[in-house]
């Protein structure tokens, strides 16, 4: 008989697509913690885009790159990733330099790495959602059980005014729960508990784009079916035992406007009056927001009493307003320099800032905790920061409305669609840098919205992995997918739609 030698080389095209699946589902799991296991995932992001890039061999940007990146979509992304990096918040030293070139890195290898996976054709897009939400199970499962074993049922509505004592502080136990953090587990507060189940429950919108009775070789409708629905009985578990209203009500509204998407007759390209409605409401929050920079920085006795004192100073706009106030005093409650307050407002407050707004004496900024992952980033990179990430989610708005309605062809489109705004509308409303309940006034405990979070980078690999350019026409996306339909090899690993 004659001997085969195994070659090698024919794993290198399966090497990239298998550690990017391993990486967002230890990224769904929390695995490592995220004060000193995000390193980790920043190197390896990062030498996954440069294997990307080299395996490519094709132009990134320019007409001449097929299916490459449009240049006006780049600038907001790396101007949110550059000064959301580097920025003052962290200092000049060299540790603060280092830490934030490796997040620069990871942050950008993040989203390289998902678009050419998508665009190059490597890898389909439902096994990144299924990597995401299987890590994003386990540890809601955990957490689940943990709080099983340790508290009531339903303690945080039947004993949310209980307090308990840890070294002569007062501790709300509605307020808290146990939640695997790194190798233990540890009391977080309810709103970091519950970001993870917000958004796994509201996976559930992907059953409307799973047909359970397409069953073959590049299909597994029935098995994929019953692991959507699995994954997001756990989240809704975890939401229903935590009594978590406000949650439930999120993820309902995520799941409806699935199942919208779904079933309604929609073009690729929206109408004019949905174009019309999207700039209307973007005009709206933009208008609310130059008001809430008024407040914050002229404190205006219309916008400090009666109703709209009520509105714009109540408990969610209260530590934007700290941070917007920080950022135009230059860091510090006391007289600062036209310089300080320039550099303040563009490149972020420096993490030994105070402030004095809503308070009786000046607090750190590391005790001011935004409910809006956004104005946390507002917080640390300054304004630069802010607009590069307002633009990028802007931008990114016609990338996951058309997925949405391809979806009904490829659901792990619609998949990533869904995803990207359940991440994005949870950290609006349920962010919290302060999230360690027995020590949240601690410096210690202070958690960066970028260097120690787990969802920025599955977003922008996510938000990669669908990006499509402004100027491709339709038509050339039909016609490509004709191509794919007559592979006859069953391979269902190396092939995109």
């Amino acid at each position: 008989m004659k001997n085969k030698s195994f070659d090698l080389s024919r794993l290198l095209p399966y090497l990239g697509p298998s550690v990017a699946l391993a990486v967002l589902f230890l990224l769904g799991f929390g695995f490592g913690g995220t004060q000193g296991g995000m390193i980790g995932y920043f190197v390896v992001f990062f030498i996954l885009a440069v294997y990307f890039v080299l395996m490519a061999k094709a132009p990134l940007f320019g007409k001449n790159a097929e299916n490459g990146l449009d240049l006006l979509y780049a600038i907001p992304l790396l101007v949110f990733c550059v000064f959301g990096s580097l920025n003052q918040f962290y200092g000049g030293t060299f540790g603060g330099i280092a830490s934030g070139l490796l997040l620069l890195f990871g942050l950008l290898g993040a989203f390289l790495s998902g678009y050419f996976l998508r665009n190059k054709g490597i890898m389909k897009a439902k096994y990144a959602v299924y990597a995401v939400l299987a890590g994003l199970a386990l540890l809601v499962f955990v957490n689940l059980v943990a709080n099983l074993a340790s508290y009531p049922l339903f303690y945080s509505y039947n004993f949310g005014n209980y307090v308990y004592f840890y070294e002569g502080i007062p501790h709300l136990i509605g307020n808290e729960s146990q939640f695997l953090y790194g190798f233990g587990l540890m009391p977080m507060s309810m709103d970091y508990a519950v970001f993870p189940a917000i958004v796994l429950s509201s996976g559930l919108g992907m059953l409307f784009y799973i047909d359970p009775k397409k069953n073959d070789l590049k299909s597994h409708g029935l098995y994929e079916f019953i692991a959507v629905a699995v994954f997001g009985a756990i989240g809704w578990l975890f939401l229903v035992s935590m009594v978590e209203i406000k949650g439930m009500v999120l993820s309902l509204l995520i799941i409806a406007a699935s199942a919208f998407y779904r079933f309604a007759k929609l073009s690729k390209k929206p109408s004019k009056a949905a174009v019309g409605t999207f700039l209307a409401v973007v005009g709206i929050l933009i208008a609310f927001f130059l008001f809430v920079i008024a407040n914050a920085v002229f404190e205006p006795s219309f916008l400090q009493e009666g109703f709209l004192g009520k509105i714009f100073n109540s408990g969610y706009l209260l530590p934007i307003n700290q941070t917007i106030s920080t950022l135009f005093n230059g860091g510090t409650y006391r007289d600062a320099t036209a310089g300080q307050v320039i550099l303040s407002i563009l490149f972020g407050a420096s993490s030994e800032g105070t402030t004095t707004y809503g308070v009786t004496s000046p607090i750190s900024v590391l005790d001011i905790s935004n409910f809006a992952f956004e104005f946390q980033v507002l917080l640390e990179g300054g304004f630069l920061a802010f607009i590069g990430l307002v633009l990028l989610v802007l931008f990114s708005v016609r990338t996951i409305r058309r997925n949405m309605v391809e979806g009904k062809e490829d659901p792990g489109k619609a998949g990533i669609s869904i995803l990207l705004v359940a991440i994005l509308l949870t950290a609006t409303f349920y962010y919290d840098s302060l999230p360690f309940a027995v020590t949240r006034y601690s410096s210690s405990a202070y958690l960066s919205p970028l260097q120690n979070s787990v969802y920025p980078l599955i977003a922008l690999f996510l938000l990669g992995f669908v990006y499509q350019r402004n100027d491709v026409e339709e038509k050339d996306i039909e016609e490509e997918e004709p191509e794919e339909e007559i592979k006859e090899d069953g391979s269902d690993v190396l092939e995109v739609q």
